[in-house]
């Protein structure tokens, strides 16, 4: 039995690898896999995409009308079809005034924090600003004044370009400053907004730096440490940077030169740096990378976790794709098979702007069995497209979400772009209507450490559902018979790994993977 069981689990491995090979737009998603969204005014742009824990899409970024008066904060939700969810704010989106988001977090409980600056515009930005919604949109009272907080250092132009939550629930932020000088900047507060007078001064962590620098990401560790990545000058050109701070503020010696990394891969200028931390500990970068007379090409780093790069990656940590066209890389999407997504832009000629997206095998090689060698390219619409942040799903599909310029010219009329990927297909053979897998099963969160939730339609199903949680030398080590549409399993005596779960109803079967932490 056991050998039986291994048998269909190889079986199943291939035919998922085989799958992969057929990735595309999801048709089961908007308009064949595509979802273009006016706001109302000229210019409604995103820069923040998470998956909440019931599969609906939360988006964030900012609105305008091209001028300075009427920039506001902009959150939207999307059903996991991606139509708008018109319980979330008024008919599916929130716009609230005087400034624009940057940067977003979810938190456990479903509440949205969105980072960036008040003002009418970024060079009339008066302070950073923080604010946070409840699940359905409002604006949560419970946090600063009417779930806003204002920080100002005076006569600077104030970019909030990342946020995080600590493990003990308390909120950073980060961002920075520019006048006559350039400064970086982390501010904490308690989980009500106020200021956290543990972290640095009075909540305050101020370093200058050199001209022209930015910060872009920001990224905490298990252990509570921050990183931040972003542009520096170093010497006479700009390059990737990264700092790590300990967890009160003060800078980590042991990260780097003095807790401050640098990387210059030859290019003229390196900017907006895109880090995402991996389970290892190890860390991911991305950026756009403008070399000297050539045209632009994706790029992918890989860090140790003292910010020494990974000679084990690609070649000496770095990898360099070539899209074919001039290329920007400008976000990463660690995956759960390991497997790691960049996408950014690509430019065919002078004027086309298309999303481009490749993947990576975990040692930093282009994965040929995704897209056409590794490699897909999306025309969104007849204009210049673009994305700035991306998300996996719990089914292994994953998003994009930027936006599409309406008009070739200014003003532009740029709306909120959101693209969906899978494999081909949407539906489940066996049945007479199919229906997105998702529909039908689904369970969350993965990955997983104590409870796992499992919801299943109960009227696409011939009987009572069956449901395996297979480890990775094929045992079969929980089984359980569903009777209800949502259930809630203990996994809590699962060992860390990766496993398979396996439910059928006698009419289909369909097996997913998990990974219990």
């Amino acid at each position: 039995m056991r050998k039986l069981v291994l048998l269909l689990l190889v079986i199943l491995v291939a035919s998922m690898a085989k799958a992969q090979q057929h990735w595309g737009l999801d048709s089961c998603f908007g308009t064949d896999g595509i979802v273009i969204t006016d706001l109302g005014q000229n210019h409604d742009y995103g820069n923040s995409v998470h998956i909440q824990e019931d599969g609906k899409i939360v988006g964030t970024g900012q609105s305008n009308n091209g001028g300075q008066s009427s920039s506001s904060f902009a959150l939207i939700r999307y059903n996991s079809d991606g139509s708008l969810d018109e319980s979330f704010g008024s008919n599916g989106f929130v716009l609230t005034p005087n400034g624009a988001s940057e940067a977003s977090i979810l938190q456990p409980d479903q509440k949205i924090i969105l980072s960036g600056y008040h003002g009418t515009d970024l060079l009339s930005s008066t302070a950073f600003a923080l604010l946070r919604y409840n699940a359905n949109g409002s604006l949560d009272p419970s946090f600063g004044t009417n779930g806003k907080v204002a920080t100002s250092f005076g006569n600077f132009i104030h970019r909030g370009t990342g946020v995080v939550v600590q493990p003990d629930g308390k909120i950073v932020q980060s961002g920075s400053l520019r006048n006559e000088v350039t400064k970086f900047i982390l501010l904490r507060f308690e989980t009500d907004g106020t200021p956290d007078s543990t972290f640095g001064e009075d909540g305050r962590v101020t370093i200058d730096v050199p001209d022209f620098g930015a910060t872009h990401t920001l990224v905490c560790q298990t252990d509570g440490k921050l990183i931040v990545g972003g542009r520096l000058r170093n010497g006479s050109s700009m390059d990737f940077v990264m700092m790590r701070y300990d967890s009160n503020g003060t800078i980590d010696p042991t990260f780097g030169t003095n807790g401050v990394v640098f990387t210059d891969v030859g290019g003229h200028n390196e900017s907006e740096a895109c880090i995402k931390l991996l389970p290892s500990g190890k860390i991911l970068l991305t950026g756009r990378v403008d070399l000297s007379g050539e045209t632009r090409d994706f790029w992918l780093l890989r860090y140790n976790s003292d910010g020494s790069l990974d000679n084990t990656f690609a070649t000496n940590g770095i990898a360099r794709t070539d899209l074919g066209h001039d290329d920007i890389s400008i976000l990463t999407i660690p995956l759960s098979s390991g497997k790691i997504i960049v996408g950014g832009w690509t430019y065919p000629d002078a004027t086309e702007k298309n999303i481009g997206i490749v993947r990576y095998n975990e040692n930093g090689s282009v994965d040929s069995t995704f897209g056409t060698d590794g490699i897909i390219i999306t025309s969104a619409s007849d204009n210049p497209d673009y994305c700035w942040w991306g998300a996996e799903q719990n089914d292994g599909k994953f998003v994009l979400f930027g936006a599409t310029d309406g008009l070739p010219a200014p003003p532009f009329n740029r709306n909120f772009l959101i693209l969906r990927y899978s494999t081909e297909g949407c539906g489940i053979s066996g049945i007479d209507n199919p229906v997105s897998t998702e529909e039908l099963f689904k369970f969350y969160p993965n990955p997983a450490s104590e409870n796992l939730h499992i919801e299943y339609n109960q009227k696409l199903t011939q009987g009572s559902i069956s449901l395996t949680i297979i480890d990775a030398l094929g045992q079969t080590v929980s089984s359980h018979q569903l009777i209800s549409k949502k259930s809630t399993l203990d996994i809590g005596e699962l060992k860390s790994g990766i496993y398979l779960i396996s439910v059928t109803d006698g009419s289909y079967s369909l097996s997913r993977r998990l990974v219990v932490e």
